[in-house]
């Protein structure tokens, strides 16, 4: 797989442009939040550069000071924020408790140090996964398109959790403990992973499933031993409060032009309306996921990755580091077996994230019909599947 372009394969113009113009939408998001720094912080938005990153900062802080009763309290948190950074509006921490270990580790750094060092490792981490994957394209596009930029923008957890993602499915088929233990520390963004154990299930890969609970009932021990069983009990009742308040925000939130849901695209509607239709986008996810369950693990981690955002009713843009590269690869490498309206699908796929979505170039609306529709190209266009990655 590591070179599978072949005759399919779009002009190297071509693929040069698309990852220019997805390049470039996003870098004006930097350029946004660098003309309009006030040392660290962003006035206009009431965030620090490096944005969402705070969050681990401040959540490592709160464990060395003994302050965790207060990390899923949302305004307990933003006020302790606040205590370290004048300026900020409202944050909360929705990240399980087993986070709070590198997030104490970064801490020890001040916070442009720590946010340097978290970005340079999750970007190497995501270049290693993404490697087997890359299909003859140089490594370095993988840190390039608008899903790794605009994580790299936000701070947030999307090419570490990417990065395990891809490991988990390069090693499924022969490596199946090694694939195991990257799906158990994906639990880190739990939602993220859901599909793991269906596909898993599907395909018989008991081993790589029975590691996967073993070595996450380990984290979750491990975790509960370091900052007390206390944390997970608030974290499971208080977190997924906070994410439907989060949702049923009133007013247009920036946010909610980061979140490519059905669910948030037919906010404003009858909320029963909403779920139905999630619902529906759901399952004709899970349909197509079904219809693919035998593609090689060069595709399917792609596929799966793009289903899960049709799965989920709250998701971030900057969370798809792996499904903005897969409708990458599959523009450049099957071009020419694409029919005519399939590459302009996959094309606003790609450009989805960052710009496209926060400033209303494309509508949030049309975000769940365009990822279903790259859906059905990239099962179309699945390859059997291969022995391993």
């Amino acid at each position: 797989m590591s070179d599978a372009r072949g005759p399919d394969a779009a002009p190297t113009g071509a693929v040069a442009v698309l990852w220019f113009a997805g390049t470039v939408s996003t870098l004006l998001l930097f350029a946004f939040d660098i003309g309009h720094l006030r040392g660290l912080l962003v006035p206009e938005h009431g965030v620090l550069i490096g944005r969402d990153f705070v969050n681990i900062w401040v959540g490592g802080k709160l464990a060395w000071g003994g302050r965790l009763d207060i990390l899923y309290d949302p305004q307990a948190y933003w006020a302790a924020a606040r205590g370290m950074f004048a300026g900020l509006l409202p944050h909360n921490y929705s990240y399980p408790p087993q986070s709070l270990i590198p997030a104490a580790l970064l801490s020890l750094l001040p916070y442009p140090a720590a946010l340097a060092t978290w970005l340079v490792a999750t970007t190497g981490l995501f270049l290693i996964a993404a490697r087997p994957f890359m299909r003859g394209l140089p490594l370095w596009m993988a840190a390039l398109t608008p899903g790794a930029l605009i994580n790299i923008w936000a701070g947030q957890y999307g090419l570490l959790a990417g990065a395990l993602w891809l490991f988990a499915f390069a090693a499924m088929d022969r490596r199946q403990g090694q694939a195991g233990l990257s799906a158990a520390l994906l639990t880190v963004k739990p939602h993220l992973g859901l599909l793991i154990p269906i596909i898993w299930i599907a395909r018989r890969r008991w081993t790589a499933l029975g590691v996967a609970v073993a070595g996450t009932l380990a984290i979750v021990a491990v975790s509960a031993a370091l900052f007390g069983t206390g944390i997970w009990i608030d974290y499971l009742t208080k977190a997924p409060e906070t994410q439907r308040a989060i949702l049923e925000a009133p007013g247009d939130q920036l946010y909610f032009r980061m979140m490519p849901t059905t669910l948030v695209a037919l906010r404003g509607y009858p909320a029963m309306l909403g779920i139905a239709v999630q619902a529906a986008t759901a399952l004709a996810a899970l349909a197509l996921l079904w219809r693919a369950r035998k593609a090689g693990a060069g595709d399917l981690a792609f596929i799966a990755a793009t289903a899960t955002f049709l799965i989920l009713p709250y998701a971030f843009d900057y969370d798809m580091t792996v499904a903005t590269l897969g409708f990458g690869l599959t523009l450049a490498t099957r071009w020419r077996r694409l029919a005519a309206w399939e590459a302009p699908v996959l094309c606003v796929a790609y450009l989805l994230p960052g710009r496209m979505i926060a400033f209303g170039a494309i509508p949030v609306g049309v975000a769940p019909l365009v990822l279903l529709g790259a859906l059905w190209v990239q099962v179309r266009h699945a390859s059997p599947q291969e022995s391993a990655v």
